[in-house]
């Protein structure tokens, strides 16, 4: 049984006929969200974000590829509830380009730790990619090199948010909003 999950889209999104908001733009800060480093001078909050005009009116609970990851409240309460600690969250507002914010509490998250852990012969490697940013046909972890870690950024390629079997439950109970923990066996997960 896989222990280990993609934090990722709802590849169901669709069916569920959610019209998701879309950021258009994001504050200018000279940091490196992907790199699961802790920043040496923090940004100062808020961290804004603008929204695409005729995007929404469903609020994802995370925005995950954008240049600044945003997670809401109830998810940065769901992952540190299932003991999730090396989360930097920096308070974020949401709002449309005349200036108006949504009252939905979100932060900009730092995901500390990018962790080595592929399990090289299990795992395979799409042929066009290359070290740091290896594309997946299919991935396994080691979870002795994982060394326990809940949350983290894998070091072959540091857009993959990758999560415990305790933190996909936990988001599981929870009902999240367009993001879910994806079985590393699930096509959906590349």
């Amino acid at each position: 049984m896989n222990e280990f999950f993609r934090i990722y889209r709802d590849p169901g999104a669709r069916q569920k006929k959610l019209r998701l908001y879309r950021i258009e733009s994001q504050s200018e800060l000279d940091l490196e969200w992907l790199v699961g480093a802790r920043f040496m001078q923090p940004p100062t909050p808020p961290i804004r974000s603008v929204l695409a005009a005729g995007s929404g009116p469903d609020l994802p609970d995370a925005f995950l590829f954008d240049q600044i990851p945003l997670f809401s409240e109830r998810f940065v309460a769901c992952l540190r509830g299932a003991g999730v600690d090396n989360l930097d969250c920096y308070e974020a507002t949401l709002g449309d380009d005349e200036g108006r914010v949504l009252p939905a509490p979100y932060f900009a998250v730092n995901i500390v730790g990018l962790v080595g852990c592929v399990d090289q012969q299990k795992s395979k490697k799409h042929p066009m990619s290359a070290y740091p940013m290896t594309e997946f046909d299919h991935l396994a972890i080691d979870p002795v090199a994982a060394r326990g870690c809940r949350l983290f950024r894998l070091a072959d390629n540091p857009s993959f948010i990758i999560a415990s079997r305790d933190v996909k439950e936990a988001m599981d109970r929870e009902g999240l909003v367009n993001v879910r923990a994806l079985s590393l066996d699930d096509r959906s997960a590349y």
